[in-house]
């Protein structure tokens, strides 16, 4: 399954299907990829929880790399 979702809502939709033993491939922004990375304080592992278990991979599709890779 590929995941485009951020912070918790999709991250959490991601993550049930993790846990039900599907293959997840989070696709990020790469310039920063999910805002959750940058979180602090009583947030900070927000991203390492609602990520365990998934793979990731920075990709924008409107470039041509990304239109090539999603044609593969």
């Amino acid at each position: 399954m590929l995941e485009i979702g951020q912070v918790v809502a999709g991250p959490t939709a991601g993550l049930i299907f993790s846990d039900l033993g599907f293959r997840v491939i989070k696709i990020e922004n790469p310039n920063g990829g999910d805002i959750s990375r940058k979180l602090t304080g009583s947030s900070s592992g927000t991203f390492e929880y609602y990520n365990r278990g998934k793979e990731s991979i920075a990709l924008d599709f409107r470039t041509d790399t990304g239109k090539k890779y999603w044609k593969a």
